[in-house]
């Protein structure tokens, strides 16, 4: 109910754990989402990297704040919410995406310390429409066994493919010092300047 009237996608996405921050009258001013990864962890640069250090790696999928909150109020929740899912499941991997259809650059993730590791390549991923509601192109690939249209238009009757667009790509290393250091260290060569609306030509 609280993404369907603070975030635009208006769901929690794939998000599995869900931590909010309470103003004193208990109401709730902000949610993050946190769940599994939407891509293969044993093929991304980032997957062999947790692999090799024993972590797993967890996707923030969503996150929203009350319009009226003060400036940091979402960035607050992040890192309170990180601390909270280290608590639970150890040293981690945090990724985040921000998705350049909607004109994002990640500020939020910025302002929480996140790494930005460049866009990503859909290479000619999407998601799909049947009927009202949107499909992921996994879910897809689960339920039918393939992502070819020729093939589902001949099982489901209303279906439509929408092409993913780039995202930014941040990460945050949600572990002791110790660990931290060893990853930046083997990430070095991937991070990147932080995007800035300004040279994007963002609005």
């Amino acid at each position: 109910d609280f993404f369907a009237k603070y975030e635009h996608l208006g769901n929690c996405g794939l998000g599995v754990w869900h931590y909010a921050l309470f103003d004193v009258n208990n109401e709730i001013i902000s949610v993050v989402s946190f769940g599994s990864t939407n891509f293969n962890a044993n093929r991304s640069f980032i997957g062999k990297i947790a692999n090799k250090y024993g972590i797993r790696v967890i996707q923030l999928t969503r996150g929203g704040t009350k319009f009226n909150a003060s400036k940091n109020i979402p960035s607050f929740t992040i890192k309170k919410a990180m601390s909270e899912i280290k608590k639970r499941f150890g040293d981690c991997l945090i990724i985040a995406y921000s998705d350049t259809k909607w004109n994002e650059i990640g500020t939020i993730y910025q302002a929480s310390n996140f790494v930005y590791l460049g866009t990503t390549n859909p290479k000619g991923q999407a998601n799909y429409i049947v009927g009202n509601k949107i499909i992921s192109g996994w879910d897809i690939r689960k339920r039918y066994g393939t992502r070819k249209m020729s093939i589902l238009e001949n099982e489901i009757k209303d279906i439509k493919k929408i092409p993913l667009t780039p995202k930014h790509l941040y990460l945050y290393i949600n572990s002791c010092r110790k660990l931290k250091n060893k990853i930046s260290v083997e990430l070095s060569s991937k991070i990147q300047e932080y995007p800035k609306r300004k040279d994007l030509n963002v609005g």
